[in-house]
């Protein structure tokens, strides 16, 4: 209690995890977008910090977000950045968001296969179990692999 006491309204801002944004969504039902919208500005607050671990928190409910509805798609270069973390606790949070939110369209996914390209021959082991932990393996993989056949040819 006495730590909360001295520490400033930014620095608990990132104490919220996803457990704390999924407690907030289910006590404010009769104000949940507003409720919402204001955790996506936090979120936007801790996007910009330098820590990895606070931008993988702030993946990890964007995430979540996503699934509910919301669109997350501005965050797209965050994610490669958890992506790219050299953590594998990190990297698979980032492998999940990429795998939930890009679609084809995404503006960032060239350089999303360009970095898959150059972990694969380092770790192959590594990025099959990145890739099976997503929920939606299978469109990630097919859009990756298609842009990798053809830059091959």
């Amino acid at each position: 209690m006495a730590l909360k006491k001295v520490k400033g309204s930014l620095e608990r801002v990132f104490d919220k995890n996803l457990q704390d944004l999924v407690r907030g969504i289910r006590n404010n039902k009769e104000n949940e977008a507003k409720f919402i919208a204001s955790c996506i500005d936090e979120i936007k607050l801790e996007l910009r910090q330098d820590s990895i671990a606070i931008k993988s928190n702030a993946v990890a409910k964007l995430t979540y977000l996503q699934l509910l509805g919301y669109d997350v798609s501005w965050a797209a270069f965050n994610i490669i950045e958890v992506m790219s973390s050299p953590k594998f606790t990190f990297k698979r949070i980032g492998y999940l968001a990429a795998s939930q939110s890009f679609h084809e369209g995404t503006d960032v996914l060239m350089l999303t296969t360009n970095m898959i390209r150059k972990v694969g021959p380092k770790s192959p082991v590594m990025l099959i179990v990145l890739l099976k932990s997503t929920k939606e393996r299978f469109r990630i993989v097919y859009i990756f692999k298609l842009r990798i056949i053809d830059k091959n040819v």
